[in-house]
């Protein structure tokens, strides 16, 4: 989780942007059907931004998801080929993975949020979700806007919980099949909350599973859907950006929080995985959030 502190609004863009109490973590426990499940939402930024003129922006590779909340004007939502309408007074989820544009109208007002919002192994909930959810709840909007205005944190964070509740309803089922998967990693999981990717070696993951390398990384594959490998470059990857896009440290102190001792091999492994260095994806990054 992103604790440090987040960008002034001239560092995004030329319009009025106003950013207030974005970071924090809220973790819910609950039961679904008989299973205890876990969903825990990060705050990575929030604001009201204020468009006087039209303005277009490009995400080739989201790795977070937005809620989108027009007052006046709205936009347009460019995805998988189709074009969706922004409209004012609805609560929109962009879910993350999914590549997009997105154009403001002349003179909009849009309060937003970005979220990671994840299960107990660290997945993204909304990840495969594709097109534009959107919910039409009078009392929420007017409950957002409210408690901004207010500069009210809490029933802010309240507030997007709620609609997160509302969208996250239609993956309940999968979250628990996930569950029932994926539970007897909890060590790992557990382990990999406590590590920072720098320091994570498969052989200590199977030390604390009681397993083989083998034999770990094909159970986990089997249950996970994706190689061991493959997950904890993706979780490696997730942590990256979010530090790069969302606090105020340092290249060489992102480095060093994710637990490489070598700054210059977190700028190689970076640049292998993304293609742009660590300096390039922030200031494209800032760009376009």
């Amino acid at each position: 989780m992103c604790t440090n502190k987040t960008y002034q609004p001239k560092t995004i863009c030329d319009d009025h942007l106003d950013i207030h109490g974005a970071t924090g973590s809220v973790n819910i426990a609950f039961n679904y059907r008989g299973v205890p499940l876990k969903l825990t939402c990060d705050f990575l930024l929030q604001g009201y931004d204020v468009r006087p003129k039209r303005k277009e922006f490009i995400h080739p590779d989201p790795p977070f998801a937005r809620i989108f909340l027009f007052q006046t004007a709205g936009g347009e939502y460019k995805a998988g080929g189709k074009v969706y309408r922004l409209v004012p007074g609805r609560i929109h989820l962009l879910p993350p993975g999914q590549p997009f544009e997105v154009a403001y109208h002349a003179n909009s007002e849009l309060l937003f949020f970005h979220l990671h919002v994840y299960d107990h192994a660290m997945m993204s909930i909304f990840n495969g979700m594709s097109g534009l959810p959107a919910l039409e709840d009078k009392a929420l909007v007017g409950r957002l806007l409210t408690t901004w205005r207010a500069q009210d944190s809490l029933r802010v964070k309240l507030a997007v919980l709620d609609a997160v509740a509302m969208f996250a309803s239609a993956r309940l089922e999968e979250m628990r099949s996930h569950f029932e998967l994926t539970r007897k990693f909890k060590p790992l999981f557990d382990a990999l909350r406590d590590t920072p990717p720098g320091q994570l070696r498969v052989k200590s993951l199977a030390d604390e599973m009681g397993m083989t390398r083998a034999a770990l990384s094909k159970s986990f594959g089997r249950a996970m859907g994706m190689p061991l490998k493959d997950y904890l470059t993706r979780l490696f990857l997730k942590k990256a950006c979010e530090r790069l896009l969302y606090s105020g440290m340092p290249v060489a102190e992102v480095a060093t929080a994710l637990g490489h001792r070598d700054a210059h091999y977190f700028h190689r492994a970076f640049k292998k995985l993304t293609g742009m260095t660590p300096d390039a994806y922030r200031k494209t990054g800032l760009r376009s959030l």
